[in-house]
């Protein structure tokens, strides 16, 4: 039972306010200083499960605050580190409210907690504001009495709401379900199925009215001899149980110190000597500041040391660094802390050292660490410089294969006609891209097109008038690498190889980059993906991908044709583990090739898949889909991929493209025959990116013939062929 606490404690960093107010202000007017914290209560089953530090890095990623006047909302957060540490209000009533978690229709391990608060602002106070989030979901439990088995094998409970559902069996006895509800949907339906004794199916149903969050329902299943015994009765006696969720175990979470400016850190402090104003670095964090760094000072010409820490710093040495132009301060004096409030640091720059540089470029390190050993490091660059034009060094997410997008700064007022000149590295001339300037600014974006993949790049800024009648361009050079076109191995399905029962699509098992559901299904003698010679694109073969029900009279389950970029990893029972994606750091903007399909009739259902959209009867879809992840990976039995799937009921995960490590997707679905008897139809599926601000370290793509082949349902002989699969760039 675990109770975690996000020590989030204030919500507004000193910078905030230094941009609207003076900075030795404390305090504005009737403004007041919020003191905010949140806590997440958590129940867990087995007392001695430590909480991981994936599961940590969740829910600080998907905590969101939420602050509201009178007027409505006024501040939004997301995330634990985009909360900035000091929240300055104008005095008055406010409310907070705070959500974290994964909020999904049924789910064994991904639960969602909320809660909110009222807090009064004023100038005289810290304002103190705890938020209580407690768990969101309706938490479900089963337990089978011991008569259920004496009249029934292979039984399960399904309960699900009108979004998704969970499957309850003895494989997964301790497991407890968390389900939101979706608008307007009041209650969960059960259902009971199993084999009787004499072979026959068994299948009862049933439903819990007015299901609260926060409640746990406990459904206990007794074989009903004395009813099942009366014409129509039911076999099993369904007790319910309810009771509120139970928390009592604690995790502090807090952000790293957070260093902020009225201006762009991430850029250049640029400018003319004799130009400079001066300049003031804030650092806040959420508990205590107990470490103060800067580093590089002797750069600017301070001689005492290279590197002074505040805190340790003596107070002769104090007054020779504010002599010398660098003055720190913590400027809010609190009873405990008269010399100000450790929470919070303000670094200033004067004008009178910044402008005593001469020409140049100067990198000051700043590093702020707290109580909690959490630190944060950032680099005030400083550019003395008499050029027209300024650029600076590209992130490597913002160059892409053929593109890319820099910056050009105008350093002088007076200069005209500023842009960017490149030239492939190692060539001679230099291609000027002129910045669209109609609306006047400092920083102007230049758009390069049409480069070559894998290539190196030189580019610099110039303007066609210094100011002075005279054409510049820098001295100073940089460099870029376009992101090569890289290709999927074995794209046209050519190799293929059967070192034991499972046909592999490689030509060795060495070389397996794309893998199938085969080892699984090759155990009964049947392979449900192999090579497939008639009907092709192009080459001597192409992949072939048939669903079918996979085992020996009614025993078995049904295995979706299919293939993905990965490795079959283990059977697990009737169910599969498999490692999804493989290495990959380029971005493409599309995956094409080509597809024949033939749909069959959905044949093979459960009540899952049901639940989902499958209907029995109507034609099945097949599904090519392409995702590129970035930030994870997850080790089964000592074998480490980007996502470990797990099929099995009780300890279900399933590819989720909505997930937080996929920065692009993209798919293609079809209930429908493709055209013609023997030929292929070309495809083309676009990926969506949702994050460009970072490059992927893996490619997944799936190919099935059933769409919830996930669920073993779907159409027995439902067909997909693929061929010639090209990244497209």
């Amino acid at each position: 039972m675990k109770k975690i606490i996000y020590a989030i404690l204030a919500m507004m960093s000193v910078v905030a306010v230094s941009t609207s107010c003076s900075d030795d202000k404390a305090t504005i007017g009737k403004e007041g200083k919020v003191k905010l914290s949140m806590t997440i209560d958590d129940e867990v089953t087995i007392i001695s499960r430590a909480i991981s530090d994936d599961e940590l890095a969740s829910l600080q990623e998907s905590c969101k605050i939420y602050v509201y006047s009178s007027k409505g909302l006024i501040r939004k957060y997301k995330g634990i580190d985009e909360v900035p540490s000091e929240l300055w209000l104008v005095s008055g009533e406010y409310k907070a409210e705070a959500w974290a978690g994964d909020s999904v229709a049924a789910s064994f391990d991904k639960k969602y907690y909320k809660g909110s608060t009222t807090f009064t602002v004023s100038p005289t106070a810290t304002a103190e504001a705890k938020i209580n989030c407690k768990i969101a979901n309706v938490v479900a439990v089963v337990k089978f009495d011991v008569s259920v088995a004496s009249v029934l094998s292979d039984y399960k409970m399904t309960i699900a709401n009108t979004k998704g559902s969970l499957e309850f069996s003895e494989e997964n006895a301790d497991a407890k379900g968390y389900y939101m509800m979706p608008k307007g949907d009041t209650k969960l339906t059960y259902t009971i199925t199993g084999t009787k004794l004499n072979g026959d199916t068994y299948t009862q149903t049933g439903e819990i009215a007015d299901v609260k969050s926060a409640v746990e329902y406990e459904l206990t299943v007794k074989f009903n001899a004395k009813e099942f015994d009366s014409v129509g009765g039911s076999m099993f006696k369904v007790d319910v149980d309810e009771s509120e969720v139970v928390y009592n175990d604690s995790f502090e979470l807090t952000a790293a110190p957070k260093i902020t400016a009225n201006f762009d850190l991430t850029q250049p402090m640029a400018g003319e000597a004799g130009s400079f104003k001066k300049i003031s670095i804030y650092a806040s964090a959420v508990e205590e500041i107990t470490s103060l760094e800067l580093s590089g000072l002797n750069q600017l010409g301070f001689t005492a040391s290279d590197a002074v820490s505040y805190f340790q710093m003596t107070d002769e040495t104090k007054q020779e660094l504010q002599a010398f132009g660098i003055d720190v301060k913590c400027p809010f004096a609190t009873e405990e802390h008269p010399e100000g409030d450790v929470r919070a640091a303000k670094i200033t720059f004067t004008a009178s050292l910044l402008n005593s540089l001469g020409n140049g470029t100067y990198a000051i390190g700043i590093k702020a660490g707290d109580n909690k050993g959490k630190h944060r490091t950032v680099v005030l660059h400083i550019e003395v410089s008499d050029d027209a034009a300024k650029t600076t060094q590209v992130e490597t997410y913002d160059v892409w294969a053929t593109s890319t997008t820099l910056n050009v700064m105008l350093a002088k007022d007076n200069a005209t006609g500023i842009g960017i000149e490149y030239r492939e590295a190692g060539t001679q001339d230099w291609t000027k891209v002129y910045a669209e300037t109609a609306a006047r600014s400092i920083s102007y974006s230049v758009s390069l097109t049409g480069l070559k993949a894998g290539t190196t790049y030189e580019y610099r800024a110039f303007a066609d008038n210094d100011g002075e009648g005279k054409a510049f361009s820098s001295s100073t050079v940089y460099s870029f690498t376009t992101e090569a076109t890289a290709q999927l191995p074995n794209a046209g399905f050519e190799n293929w190889c059967q070192p034991a029962k499972a046909i592999l699509p490689s030509a060795t098992e060495g070389e397996l980059y794309w893998d199938s559901g085969n080892h699984g299904s090759a155990t009964m003698n049947k392979n449900i993906t192999q090579s497939e010679s008639t009907i092709k694109h192009s080459g001597n073969y192409s992949a072939k991908l048939q669903s079918q029900f996979v085992g020996l009279g009614v025993i078995g389950k049904f295995a979706a044709g299919n293939i993905f970029t990965g490795k079959y990893l283990k059977t697990d029972g009737t169910d599969g583990v498999l490692g999804w994606g493989r290495p990959f750091t380029s971005r493409p903007k599309s995956l094409s090739g080509y597809v024949k399909y033939n749909p069959a009739k959905v044949d093979n259902i459960n009540s899952e898949a049901e639940s989902k959209g499958c209907v029995e009867g109507e034609n099945d879809k097949g599904h090519i889909y392409v995702a590129l992840l970035t930030d994870y990976t997850e080790t089964f039995e000592g074998s480490t991929f980007p996502m470990v799937i797990q099929t099995k009921t009780s300890n279900r995960r399933l590819f989720d493209k909505n997930g937080s490590n996929v920065i692009a997707y993209g798919e293609w679905i079809s209930q429908e025959s493709t055209s013609g008897d023997n030929t292929m139809t070309p495809f083309e599926i676009m990926l969506t990116y949702k994050r460009t601000d970072v490059k992927p370290t893996a490619i997944l793509v799936v190919c099935s013939a059933s769409y919830w082949g996930d669920y073993f349902s779907g159409g027995d002989g439902s067909v997909m062929y693929i061929d010639d699969f090209t990244l497209n760039y």
